[in-house]
């Protein structure tokens, strides 16, 4: 499936915010000092959604002048492992989250086209 096929399947869907299909939404995360909204997508969702059953972490919103964006990360992009946490489970995409520091993090990203690994820098980034 290629990204005009996906935005075209996911137009029909009922939509949160504008971006992403409210039956894609199962624990949805803002993660302001990326300025990215993410939601955890498991197999099931995945397979029905997007015709994939590897889980992670749906891209719902990308804020422009974010470190996300500024690195290349989009809305729609999966984000299957950041820094050295494999996104399987709600609870992995929660941990990374709470381990991001302050300077550059390995994201994991699937796209329609293939898999890439995409460096973010976050200076402002906290570990908790």
């Amino acid at each position: 499936m290629n990204l005009s096929d996906l935005e075209k399947a996911l137009k029909g869907l009922a939509v949160v915010g504008g971006n992403v299909p409210a039956t894609a939404v199962t624990t949805a995360f803002h993660v302001p000092d990326l300025g990215l909204r993410i939601a955890f997508i498991d197999p099931q969702q995945s397979q029905s959604m997007l015709g994939s059953d590897a889980p992670g972490a749906l891209v719902l919103e990308v804020d422009g002048s974010g470190a996300a964006s500024k690195a290349g990360i989009h809305v729609f992009d999966t984000i299957e492992g950041i820094g050295l946490h494999k996104i399987e489970t709600v609870d992995d995409l929660r941990e990374a989250i709470r381990k991001l520091g302050p300077g550059k993090t390995s994201f994991m990203i699937r796209r329609p086209n293939g898999r890439k690994t995409i460096s973010v820098d976050c200076p402002n980034c906290k570990t908790e």
